[in-house]
């Protein structure tokens, strides 16, 4: 830590040293008076290197990669008091996109009896310090948020809007083996995480 303070120390030195100098000749000129040096025959601008995605995203999410399905639970009360217990089965497909920043899941829970049925996308990412989650659904849902992984569980802590209501959310992914993986999801609209359901899904 020394050595980056003392670093930054000289930096800034050297700085106000250039300023002052710069000032200090800038006075002696007279308006209209500067030389423009002709750019040099053959200059060409680099260009910018494009970004590239952190190794960290293909550790955390790669088990995700492909296509799934899902028998998804919901809790009783999930949809409000007196709302009873809901199943229901989920499609998910995981693959890589927009340059390979992200992983996109396109998921679509099915119509029920007791269901309306259900479907969004939602990106997870990492920025080389954080996981990342974001996603919308078809009932005008929208949330974003970060997470951490320990093991092969990763948890994600959200803000989001559903319904125009404002709320918190947090989304736990278990990897169960190669080819399983559960979710389970929790709300908090005011008086902590309630669990709402959970998917498990293989394969």
């Amino acid at each position: 830590m020394k050595s980056f303070a003392i670093a930054g120390l000289a930096l800034a030195s050297l700085f106000v040293t250039s300023l002052v100098t710069s000032l200090a000749t800038a006075q002696d000129k007279k308006p209209g008076t500067e030389k423009v040096a002709p750019p040099t025959a053959g200059a060409v601008a680099t260009p910018m290197a494009a970004p590239k995605p952190p190794a960290a995203l293909d550790a955390a999410y790669k088990a995700l990669d492909g296509s799934w399905r899902c028998e998804t639970t919901f809790r009783a009360n999930a949809f409000g008091p007196g709302s009873l217990e809901t199943k229901t089965k989920t499609s998910m497909k995981f693959q890589k996109d927009l340059n390979g920043f992200w992983y996109r899941g396109d998921y679509e829970a099915k119509k029920t009896k007791d269901f309306p049925g259900m479907k969004g996308t939602i990106y997870l990412g990492h920025d080389g310090k954080q996981l990342l989650i974001g996603g919308v659904d078809a009932m005008g849902g929208l949330s974003a948020g970060t997470g951490s992984a320990a093991g092969d569980t990763l948890t994600f802590i959200s803000e989001g809007y559903m319904m125009g209501t404002k709320m918190k959310m947090r989304d736990i992914i278990e990897k169960k083996g190669a080819k399983e993986v559960e979710h389970r999801f929790e709300l908090d609209m005011g008086k902590g995480f309630q669990p709402m359901g959970e998917d498990v899904c293989k394969k």
